[in-house]
């Protein structure tokens, strides 16, 4: 696996909002919050990539990391997140409402290249079909990326420290049940 970006990315707000950038805007039903996240400090975009067979090289995660972040942090698995346009974000709750996901693309239609940039849907877009890595940071408050997998519900990890503060979510592409099978393997190992 390898990791393809590393770039700030700032969440504002006491929760993030993990799902498809298609659901900002009415779908509440579809967005998956991760409240009480780590305030001081910074956090940072990870994404990863791996090799999947016939598909080529694929993102397998979109994570984001505070600079707190210690390995003793715990993690549970929470909620799936819902995708849609195969991709997904991250996003502080404060910038949800700013974020742009129109009715109609206008009168040219769908045009991500020309809302590069903009905190929108086509912006989210423009990073997530136009970036070598199909990942990147939009207007410095949302983390996005392909799904690597296209649509479907994917497992959402959160660590917390010991003040039971969020200090990395992370979204896994892989087919959950192929992860589960190799985890078990694993254990047999030991």
């Amino acid at each position: 696996m390898t990791v393809a970006l590393l770039i700030p990315v700032t969440l504002n707000g006491t929760s993030a909002i993990v799902t498809d950038p298609c659901y900002y805007g009415g779908s509440e039903h579809m967005l998956h919050e991760v409240k009480d996240i780590q305030h001081r400090g910074s956090w940072m975009l990870e994404t990863h990539r791996e090799e999947m067979g016939g598909w080529g090289e694929r993102t397998v995660e979109l994570t984001v990391v505070h600079s707190t972040f210690s390995p003793s942090d715990v993690r549970t698995l929470t909620h799936g997140a819902g995708v849609d346009s195969g991709q997904m974000s991250i996003c502080g709750d404060l910038d949800v409402e700013a974020f742009a996901n129109p009715e109609n693309y206008g009168p040219n239609g769908f045009e991500p290249l020309a809302h590069a940039g903009k905190f929108d849907y086509q912006g989210a877009c423009d990073i997530t079909l136009n970036h070598p890595t199909h990942s990147g940071v939009l207007c410095d408050v949302m983390a996005v990326s392909d799904t690597g997998c296209g649509d479907g519900v994917y497992p959402v990890y959160v660590w917390r420290n010991a003040a039971g503060m969020a200090t990395k979510i992370s979204v896994d592409f892989r087919d959950p049940e192929e992860d589960e099978l190799e985890e078990e393997e694993e254990d047999n190992d030991d």
